[in-house]
């Protein structure tokens, strides 16, 4: 889950939970957007019109622009005639009839990500009690937050390190076979010369074991070394794109050598053309 996502999961929570305590009347919020620094009221709970809903909150304006610049909670028992805030945002605020508000910081990692509302109608003033409440539930909400975040940091970095750590034996395993493959290359080219019939046969089996128990001779389907390494590099699962860069060639040009290898072989794709390349003890 992205961490705006999360942020806007747990305004919501915290709004449903403040408006079940029933001493809130209207409860609204929304996440601080990274870019514009601004917030945006996206969850209103209580609201008996719609002015709130969507509204957007300029750093250092309003309460809660005040809130995003200051990073801590501020109150205000008359919003309308209050002269600690600019009133950009007055018609909201009356559309609803409120008039105590107060605003508190959801805050991870020193960034405020999030502003909390609480506000009354009438002439009742938020008691300290209430102001307690909220911003309680506003500090466990950003203490969660942090939680979820930091595990969400410590997941991203062991899938990368395994990413790095699978790329690193994919690349091991690669060059073992390259190895293999020469060694195979020698044992089958010494086991021609030598003459002690019951010898050869003995190398002839262990070269048959290393080519993965071939039954087809080699020799009637050579691939040059190039065609050779080509077809390895897939059979060891690299797409011709990765082959190329391996062998310093273009896509097309291993496209090229993959198509003559396959002519050569019978086969009619690259499926085919590794499997029959393994069972005739080309590729180990």
């Amino acid at each position: 889950m992205r961490t705006d996502e999360r942020v806007n999961e747990h305004v919501r929570a915290v709004i449903r939970q403040l408006t079940r305590t029933g001493s809130l009347p209207v409860v609204f919020g929304g996440a601080v957007s990274p870019k514009a620094n601004d917030v945006r009221i996206d969850f209103v709970a209580g609201g008996v019109t719609s002015a709130l809903v969507g509204l957007r909150i300029s750093a250092g304006s309003g309460l809660g622009g005040r809130v995003v610049v200051t990073a801590r909670p501020h109150y205000v028992p008359d919003y309308l005639s209050d002269s600690r805030i600019s009133h950009e945002y007055d018609g909201p605020v009356a559309a609803e009839g409120l008039r105590a508000i107060a605003a508190v910081p959801l805050v991870v990692n020193d960034a405020v990500l999030a502003v909390i509302y609480a506000g009354v109608r009438g002439s009742s003033p938020l008691g300290g009690r209430v102001l307690d409440v909220l911003q309680r539930a506003v500090v466990r909400a950003g203490i969660d937050l942090a939680v979820h975040v930091e595990l969400e940091r410590r997941y991203a970095e062991f899938e990368n390190q395994v990413v790095r750590t699978s790329a690193q034996v994919m690349d091991a395993r690669s060059r073992n076979f390259r190895y293999l493959r020469e060694v195979y290359e020698e044992l089958r080219v010494l086991t021609q010369e030598i003459d002690d019939v019951g010898l050869r046969e003995r190398f002839a089996v262990a070269c048959e074991r290393l080519g993965g128990n071939s039954h087809i001779d080699p020799h009637v389907v050579p691939l040059s070394p190039r065609e050779l390494e080509v077809v390895d590099l897939i059979a060891d699962g690299c797409s011709n794109k990765e082959a190329g860069n391996r062998m310093g060639l273009t896509t097309e040009t291993v496209k090229s050598y993959l198509r003559s290898a396959s002519r050569k072989l019978g086969t009619h794709n690259r499926t085919e053309t590794v499997s029959f390349a393994r069972r005739a003890g080309l590729v180990p």
